[in-house]
């Protein structure tokens, strides 16, 4: 009888480990699937690092009761960070434009929410009453056309108050950031040189 439980409990050890090996992989190659699909709006040549991740995450604040707005979640890998530096699931609301991914990351995070939109249509779905307390973007800014930047841009000076936070990761490793660094606060900066190809996180107050 014991030997037939330590059996039944190997296996559903390794069913467990099984699957979270398989979410580790299926993200990736969702992720080349969208590259060579929409090369333009994914605007990255792999999937973020959990480096770069991190230092995302640890420029969000852990307290507090407002949303932090996490957009293009792509597979996920910042909204883990996020999870883990302690942020809670009811504060995240998670933006990904790409059906394939989003589908993704409802099965991946069913206990966040999780919209199927673009960046920017934010204020068709984020009611202005909602306090925003940070917003984390993964938006390949630089590769989008400038007025549709310019959009999605002037949305987060209309929907966050003064005094939220903004964090930005770019390809770019020194110099301002087009569109962010005439219109915030800049904080603080961070490279994730273990990224492909490495990244700078970039932290901005909005106000």
């Amino acid at each position: 009888m014991r030997f037939q439980r330590s059996l039944l409990m190997s296996f559903f050890r390794q069913c467990k480990d099984r699957t979270l090996v398989f979410a580790q992989n299926v993200g990736p190659l969702l992720f080349i699937r969208e590259l060579f699909s929409n090369p333009a709006t994914t605007g990255a040549p792999w999937p973020s690092s959990r480096q770069l991740g991190i230092k995302m995450a640890a420029a969000m604040p852990v307290g507090g009761s407002g949303l932090i707005v996490e957009l293009g979640a792509g597979t996920g890998v910042v909204t883990q960070a996020l999870l883990d530096h302690g942020v809670e699931p009811e504060r995240l609301l998670i933006v990904e434009r790409s059906q394939v991914l989003f589908e993704y990351l409802q099965k991946r995070f069913p206990q966040l929410r999780v919209v199927l939109a673009d960046a920017a249509d934010c204020r068709d779905f984020i009611p202005a009453s909602i306090k925003i307390d940070a917003i984390v973007s993964s938006i390949p800014l630089r590769s989008l056309p400038f007025e549709d930047a310019e959009t999605i841009v002037s949305q987060w000076c209309k929907l966050a108050p003064h005094g939220a936070w903004l964090v930005q990761f770019t390809y770019a490793l020194w110099g301002p950031l087009r569109h962010l660094s005439s219109r915030f606060a800049f904080q603080d900066s961070a490279i994730a040189w273990l990224n492909f190809p490495p990244a700078r996180v970039v932290l901005f107050k909005i106000g």
